[in-house]
């Protein structure tokens, strides 16, 4: 299994991959959704898939187990909120990996003091990918600005789910209207 070494100012841990962490996709732009073999995943109730979301935008980095229950409970005085943050990370991790022996770890969804870690490539969810779009969208857009937003166009096109009927691109930069080469300015 491929091994990353991750490490913050406080502590450092290590993380092997396996194979379908590598191939597993994940999208928070829209519905939250994990992808394995281009097949949806069945991520169980709407706390898990928030659960989810909330470990992707924290990719790689601890979340501890107070902010989890924060961000997913705030002050709800309910039902024992660690116990139930257990039920939920072991339902997540179940469907993640199914393959998983029951009551391991897996290698996707890990305990790490004093939290959780979602292990992931970047490459493999979707505001990551978005974000990288967006950078090289700007680092283009003074040398060339149709190069740039045309690029940046047909990349985000492979994340959008959907893309509207009847949208056409327009980009104001500097104050300037402008249109890409090749773009239409038709906005019926």
């Amino acid at each position: 299994m491929p091994l990353m070494r991750y490490e913050s100012k406080k502590r450092s841990f290590e993380v092997r991959f396996d194979l379908r962490s590598a191939i597993l996709k994940y999208r928070l732009l829209g519905p939250i959704e994990a992808h394995h073999d281009g097949q949806t995943l069945d991520l169980g109730t709407y706390k898990q898939r928030a659960l989810l979301a909330l470990l992707l935008i924290h990719a790689n980095a601890v979340v501890s187990t107070d902010r989890i229950i924060d961000e997913l409970w705030g002050d709800d005085p309910g039902r024992d909120r660690q116990n139930t943050l257990w039920v939920n990370v072991s339902g997540l991790r179940s469907a993640l990996e199914p393959d998983r022996e029951k009551r391991t770890e897996g290698s996707i969804l890990l305990t790490r003091s004093p939290g959780y870690v979602i292990a992931v490539d970047s490459d493999n969810v979707d505001t990551a990918r978005f974000e990288q779009l967006a950078i090289e969208g700007r680092a283009l857009l003074d040398v060339d600005p149709g190069r740039s937003i045309v690029g940046v166009e047909r990349g985000t096109s492979t994340l959008a789910r959907a893309r509207p009927r009847g949208v056409h691109l327009r980009v104001v930069c500097s104050g300037r209207d402008r249109t890409p080469r090749g773009a239409s300015t038709h906005h019926g």
